[in-house]
Parts: structure tokens; C-alpha cells; sequence
């Protein structure tokens, strides 16, 4: 049995998921030489255009473990890493520069990306894992606080597809690399965009995750429940900012993706699984944030105390629960929200 949690939601796109799927199979034994037992190590779901990314729990155990065997023999392992990496990272600033790239270019972008992220993945969670020796670990903080390769990366992949691809527009998130020769009609992308679960290299299907795990009984998903009292309404989480009010009423904006960030009006309550930066100018309109992921050192709980906007995060099930018109209230005093009135 292997068995997943999910961990974000993002909007990153299917070719950004299979490098960074890539990194921690065939990356790692490029690196470091050891094959890791646990495959496949992530599964997307797609759900109306946002990404469900979902780990599986042996393997980023092993990953973590045998990355923090190698660095307690020394820092020799993490700085040959630090500069391949910087090097390889060189080789993708004239891409980065155009931004809108040609086919040529794009599946040339990929492939030093791709280089690229199978030491993101060693640096990246040499700095996670708190029992890194210290000295190796400072430096791969002071890394990762600066380094932007996959949103930039990001950015670059989709303006590109959409360019080569008029077709494609609205739907690059579900474009896998073997679709840029030859682009799906576009009814097949808007049924991924809707729902579809993708393991890069293995399996694309527009299916639900029921539908999947039925069909593949080895798959465990762990799956949160809501329990009653958010079933009725009152939903918690963790009290990031308490804004200049703490107690804000408004209605509800469900924002799954950045594409729909304009969609937000003044004094709305942003509800989103997470943010970006992509939704600064959403949050700035925002009277409340409310997400169902993160923590008080996420992306919305940050920027939220900048901007002094009341902001709950970890809710797990306000974007689930609630609608885009429902009348709630943020209580930042005791980190709930609560519906006062449904959308008809």
C-alpha cells in the first residue's frame, strides 16, 4: 500500500510537475547514485484548474534521510551541489531574460531546468529538514530565501505555450512536454482543467480521485473529513494577522487560481487554498484572507501583517465549505470563520 497526503494546492503546470517529479527519481541517482524504492513519489490532482499535489509518505522520508546521511559526513556533498547548480542556473538566465520563447528554445529551456532541479531538490530540503548540521543548513536557508527558479521557470513555460500554441490559452497548466510537438484539441485540455489525476511519465487520465483509487486499490489517499461543527458553519484555523479589525463581516471570493485574481471586488473576503504573489493585488482589495493551507510564516500570513488585513489560514475546508456570496465573519480574536448567511 502506498500511501499520500496531499500537502498544497498550487497552479503550478504539468511540465513544472515533471521535473520536479523527475528530480526526485532519476535526479537523485544522477547525483547522489541511490535509486529511490518509492515510486511514484507524487500524484496531481487536478480540480477546476488548481493542482493538488500529493506526496507519498516513504518516500520524502527516504529522500530527507539519505540527504541528511550525506550531509552529516561534511559540506563538501551540499557545496558541490550549491555551485553545479549555480552553474547549471547560468545557463537559464538568457531564457528568463526573453521570457516568451519559441519552440526551440522552450524544449531547450526545459532541459537545462530540468538539470537544474535535481540539486533545487537536494538544496531545498537539505534547508527543510531541522536536523541538518547547522553550518550546512544556514547556508541552504540563505539559499532558498533568494532563489526563484520555479516561479520564474513557471511563468516562462506558460507565456511560451500560449504563444506557440493560440489553442492552448487559458488551459498551459495541463500541457505535458510531450504535448508541445503536437497540442491536444481543446476540449481534451478544458477536461483535464476540470478534473484529471496526472503521475508524470506514468498515467494522465480525466478521472477523479475516487474514480482512481478505485480503480488502483494500492493507492491510499488520506483524505480530511470536516467535522460537524464546520459542516455547520465555524470554521478554524490559525490567527496570522489580526488586521486593523478584528472582527470583519463581508462576502466571500473563492480565488483557486491565479487566473482569476480580477475576479475579486473591493471589501470581498479573499478564500483561497493558499497564496502567491500573483494574488498580492487581490489581497490589497481584500477586507479578510482566509485560506485552507499554511501557517503563520505562509506567503498570506506574511503579507497579510504587512498589509494590516485580517488573515486566518489553515482552515483545511473554507474553500470546500464555503461559496463565493456567502456572508461570513473573520474573527481574528479567535481565529474562526463563520457563515451568517448562504448564497441562494
Amino acid at each position: 500500500m502506498k500511501t499520500y497526503q496531499k500537502t498544497m494546492t498550487r497552479d503550478n503546470g504539468f511540465i513544472v510537475q515533471e521535473v520536479w517529479s523527475a528530480a526526485f527519481d532519476t535526479g537523485l541517482e544522477k547525483t547522489t547514485g541511490l535509486i529511490n524504492p518509492h515510486s511514484p513519489t507524487l500524484i496531481y490532482h487536478i480540480v477546476d484548474g488548481a493542482n493538488e499535489i500529493w506526496e507519498q509518505d516513504a518516500a520524502f522520508a527516504w529522500v530527507k534521510n539519505s540527504l541528511l546521511k550525506l550531509n552529516k559526513e561534511g559540506p563538501e556533498f551540499f557545496n558541490n551541489c550549491l555551485n553545479e547548480y549555480q552553474e547549471i542556473h547560468k545557463k537559464l538566465h538568457p531564457f528568463e531574460q526573453k521570457g516568451t520563447l519559441n519552440l526551440i528554445e522552450l524544449k531547450e529551456m526545459i532541459k537545462h531546468f530540468k538539470e537544474a532541479s535535481r540539486l533545487f531538490v537536494i538544496l531545498y530540503y537539505t534547508a527543510c529538514d531541522e536536523r541538518t548540521p547547522k553550518e550546512i543548513r544556514d547556508k541552504a536557508l540563505a539559499w532558498r530565501e533568494h532563489d526563484e527558479l520555479y516561479d520564474v521557470c513557471e511563468k516562462v513555460i506558460k507565456q511560451s505555450i500560449a504563444s506557440i500554441h493560440p489553442s492552448a490559452k487559458g488551459f498551459e497548466l495541463v500541457v505535458e512536454t510531450k504535448d508541445l510537438e503536437e497540442m491536444p484539441e481543446r476540449e481534451t485540455l478544458q477536461q483535464r482543467f476540470n478534473e484529471s489525476i496526472f503521475i508524470p511519465t506514468q498515467f494522465l487520465e480525466t478521472i477523479s480521485l475516487e474514480g482512481f483509487t478505485k480503480r488502483n486499490p494500492e493507492y491510499n489517499f488520506i483524505i480530511e473529513k470536516p467535522n460537524e461543527e464546520e459542516k455547520e458553519g465555524i470554521l478554524r484555523g490559525q490567527i496570522a494577522s489580526q488586521g486593523k479589525n478584528k472582527i470583519v463581516q463581508g462576502r466571500v471570493r473563492i480565488i483557486r487560481r491565479k487566473s482569476q485574481v480580477h475576479e475579486l471586488l473591493d471589501g470581498e473576503i479573499l478564500v483561497s487554498p493558499m497564496t502567491t504573489p500573483d494574488f498580492v493585488p487581490a489581497m490589497e482589495k481584500a477586507s479578510a484572507i482566509v485560506t485552507d493551507e499554511g501557517g503563520i510564516t505562509c506567503h498570506a500570513a506574511i503579507v497579510s501583517r504587512e498589509m494590516h488585513v485580517s488573515c486566518i489560514v489553515g482552515t483545511k475546508f473554507a474553500t470546500e465549505l464555503l461559496k463565493s456570496g456567502d456572508l461570513v465573519e473573520v474573527n481574528t480574536n479567535q481565529g474562526t470563520v463563520t457563515v451568517l448567511k448562504k448564497t441562494e
